[in-house]
């Protein structure tokens, strides 16, 4: 530990010491005064090595004196200071030091050390703590921003930065979002230019988005692709964050111009691991805002050219199965989804990537939630939260507790659910994730319906509505829901008018991240509603033969079982079915 930063003295403390000497209390720039005048009577050169020291903060090191009196003293005469400053009681040697060979030393009481530093010309405060600087990184000081520190107060401010940027991506790396802000911000204040600055831009961008500061993380992620150059392995990874954060703001057609100027980059760049990770994050996020099509060119794109990249680099395999996950959840495989998802989590466990691991064992919890397997989704949901807590990835913890309620809506937890919900859709507002929020509210329409408190469910519902102005396939979720509530409530012409517009969704979009059976179910029972029970009963065969399909899909019997038998709309559809087709 080398004690106080080498800034400013620290606070005073409600009593203090001088000189080994008891003082009463009195107020911290009182006694200050009344150690600098007790220091004042100390021989010069004593002044001098205490000066020096107290550049280093509360510890100190002999060869850092020396190194700071600029060769004014010999070895033998600084010991022979340094020995009376001891017997003096003014400082103390240290059993064990930071360095080894170099004689550690401590102020004996912080005010002492304060009253020095204060004592510091304009000159010997910005040579002593270059100096300071210099001896520390030879010594093998491995507290960056400590170096950082001392190189701008001594007025280098290029190797200061330097230093501040290491330490933002040794906080970043660490998972501490705050920390790894302000020490880029500092960077960027200190003077880092060029490529340097891009990279700190990009650095902002993912500490943004991983603590849910979604405008802050766009606003860095365009200044890193304008700075970085482009085809580079940053640039990509700036791609990414701008589509990432425009899309969760809402913006889509600022998350194209970016997929664009990418897509015209392409034939240029050299396919690297770095890339592959852009490409699969942006695909990855591109479904769940049903532009499909985009998102299943790159994809492929990157799996093709980039064949060997994910065969050999674990870390980039992990993103292309985070793709494929989203992917296979659009086409409704949940089980494909859950498996693929599996793998994602053992690559980014294997790599080290925590927060993303997290990422994927809720998508992996969500797909267990929508194929019924109730007990596996909730070990795994618990386990994302618990860990996106730890790691403060709160868009994660919001994402797993909001798929966690919809697991207790589903296994008659209502009130827990409801809890989920709104603390769901609290947390997402903060973050202005306006299609966080959309999904949270739905969530919550839909543990009023099963409740039966059909005008909740509708209330909430409406209001969920805008949200989802960008995102077609959630809304034809959501109209499908709406539709299932208005006929449930008796209202057959908007259970109508709902039910047909979420069918015109589906069959535009061509898939949904989830919801198809209440699409379907929900458009069923607005044609029986309306009268039309032909219509009703063509509506309720296609549905049920969809849902059937889906289930042939799933290899694992016990999950099979589950999807049909334990999910409320299935088990509506199949039950309607039965009913109308007699």
């Amino acid at each position: 530990d080398t004690g106080s930063s080498p800034g400013g003295p620290p606070p005073a403390q409600s009593s203090a010491t001088s000189l080994g000497e008891s003082e009463p209390w009195a107020p911290p720039t009182t006694v200050l005064a009344m150690v600098e005048a007790r220091l004042e009577r100390l021989d010069p050169m004593a002044r001098r090595v205490l000066r020096a020291a107290s550049i280093f903060g509360e510890h100190f090191w002999r060869g850092g004196v020396l190194a700071l009196t600029g060769g004014e003293y010999k070895a033998s005469e600084l010991d022979d200071w340094l020995a009376e400053l001891t017997r003096r009681e003014i400082v103390q040697k240290r059993d064990v030091s930071r360095f080894p060979g170099e004689q550690e030393f401590v102020f004996r009481h912080a005010i002492v050390r304060d009253a020095a530093y204060q004592m510091l010309t304009d000159e010997d405060y910005e040579l002593g703590h270059k100096l300071a600087g210099e001896w520390l990184e030879k010594a093998g000081e491995h507290e960056v921003m400590l170096l950082g520190e001392h190189y701008e107060r001594g007025g280098l401010n290029a190797r200061a930065a330097a230093f501040y940027s290491r330490a933002a991506e040794q906080a970043l790396e660490g998972n501490d979002f705050a920390a790894a802000k302000a020490r880029a911000d500092r960077a960027l204040v200190a003077g880092v230019l060029g490529v340097e600055r891009g990279r700190l831009h990009l650095l902002l961008a993912e500490a943004s988005r991983w603590c849910g500061e979604h405008e802050h993380a766009r606003e860095n992620a365009r200044s890193a692709m304008n700075e970085l150059p482009a085809a580079s392995d940053e640039w990509y990874g700036a791609v990414a964050e701008v589509v990432e954060a425009s899309l969760t703001l809402g913006n889509v057609d600022e998350a194209k111009a970016a997929i664009a100027l990418l897509k015209d980059t392409v034939p240029a760049a050299k396919v690297t691991g770095a890339r592959i990770v852009a490409m699969a994050r942006i695909a990855e996020r591109l479904v769940t805002h049903a532009l499909f099509d985009v998102a299943d060119a790159l994809l492929v794109a990157a799996e093709k050219e980039g064949e060997e990249v994910v065969a050999k680099e674990a870390g980039a395999r992990a993103f292309v199965f985070a793709a494929r996950v989203a992917r296979a959840k659009w086409l409704g495989d949940l089980e494909e989804a859950a498996t693929l998802a599996q793998y994602a989590i053992t690559s980014f466990d294997v790599v080290g990537n925590l927060r993303n691991a997290a990422k994927q064992r809720h998508n992996a919890g969500f797909a267990l939630v929508h194929l019924g397997v109730y007990a596996s989704a909730e070990s795994l949901l618990r386990e994302a939260i618990a860990t996106a807590e730890r790691l403060g990835l709160v868009g994660v913890a919001m994402e797993a507790k909001r798929d966690l309620g919809q697991l207790c809506v589903r296994t008659a937890r209502r009130d827990e659910a409801v809890s989920l919900f709104n603390e769901a859709i609290t947390g997402f507002a903060l973050q202005r994730d306006r299609l966080g929020e959309g999904r949270a509210r739905a969530y919550l329409a839909g543990a009023h319906h099963v409740g039966q408190s059909y005008a909740a469910a509708e209330e909430e519902g409406m209001r969920a509505l805008p949200f989802f102005d960008h995102s077609p396939s959630y809304r034809a979720a959501l109209l499908g829901l709406l539709a299932l509530t208005l006929a449930d409530k008796g209202d057959s012409e908007n259970s109508y008018k709902m039910g047909t517009e979420a069918m015109r969704l589906l069959e535009e979009t061509g898939g949904t991240v989830e919801g198809e059976s209440i699409v379907r179910i929900g458009y069923a029972e607005a044609l029986r509603a309306k009268g039309d029970i032909e219509g009703s009963k063509k509506a309720v065969i296609e549905a049920r033969d969809r849902l059937l399909a889906r289930a042939q899909k799933i290899r694992n019997a016990e999950w099979r079982r589950c999807f049909l038998g334990a999910i409320q709309e299935h088990v509506r559809t199949l039950a309607r079915a039965g009913e109308w087709l007699i």
